[in-house]
């Protein structure tokens, strides 16, 4: 890569820097949320559900809830890394598309 390719490259990561920090944040907020525990209820063992109160004078046994992984939904896709990939052209022929490219970066919300 010469000078030139380096400092054109630095220039558009630095434009775009904020957009991938906004990015990680995200891929990080839904990593951490994937790994949450929730309330499994309608259990027969562990903490008294107090919504379930009522059922439980009225005989009910499964009055209780404990903290659980969740399972995934039926139906779901397995569990796997999810990867992204993005494919630019930058070729000379595409150069009318750059153009685009960078309308939209200056126009973008982020």
């Amino acid at each position: 890569m010469s000078e030139y390719d380096a400092n054109l490259y630095g220039q558009f990561l630095k434009a775009v820097q904020p957009q991938i920090g906004a990015l990680r944040g995200v891929l990080a907020e839904l990593q951490a949320k994937k790994k949450e525990r929730e309330w499994s209820r309608h259990q027969t063992s562990g903490e008294l559900d107090d919504g379930k109160i009522i059922e439980g004078l009225a005989g009910e046994r499964a009055i209780y809830r404990r903290r659980a992984e969740q399972e995934p939904p039926p139906g779901a896709p397995p569990a796997r890394p999810k990867r992204l990939r993005l494919v630019l052209d930058v070729s000379g022929s595409m150069y009318r598309y750059l153009v685009i490219l960078f309308e939209c970066r200056d126009t973008s919300w982020y």
